[in-house]
């Protein structure tokens, strides 16, 4: 575990909830097990790219039509509600890793088109706003450390 999960885990919050299906590639009609591994990794690595049915079909080796309905099968949803859940897990990460960063730049490294669209998406699969989930999860203050205030002057 890293060093943020056990933190997470100490402060008795969960860390990252993941909701994503785990795909079931022995029923009927799905796709086999390394189908399922190649396309899980070739959208891990190209979540912030533009990615096509017919890509992901074409990874499978298999048409656009077959490989939708076995990707249903397999996953329990269609392609592109996997990758959206996938970019918005990816986003999730991106959020807790650094405070400074902006949420229009993690929405365009998720391969989302921009900030409204990343809040959009966000607040359908986890049901509250990306500012909303990063005041929840985010690493709360240690009691010993102080915020660093501006230097103020004290009038004599």
């Amino acid at each position: 575990m890293t060093l943020l999960a056990d933190a997470y885990a100490t402060a008795g919050r969960p860390f990252l909830p993941y909701s994503i299906p785990v795909p079931n590639p022995v029923s009927s009609g799905s796709l086999a097990a390394w189908q399922v591994r190649y396309t899980m990794l070739y959208i891990e690595a190209n979540l912030e790219t533009a990615l096509q049915v017919a890509e992901l079909a074409a990874i499978a080796k298999l048409s656009v039509s077959h490989f939708s309905r076995a990707f249903r099968i397999s996953f329990g949803q269609p392609p592109h509600s996997y990758v959206m859940a996938q970019r918005i897990e990816k986003a999730k990460r991106l959020i807790l890793s650094d405070e400074r960063t902006t949420l229009a730049e993690v929405a365009l490294s998720c391969g989302l088109s921009d900030q409204a669209h990343l809040c959009r998406m966000f607040r359908k699969l986890v049901g509250v706003t990306p500012a909303a989930w990063r005041r929840t999860y985010r690493l709360p203050i240690a009691a010993h450390e102080s915020p660093v205030l501006p230097d103020a002057t004290v009038p004599s």
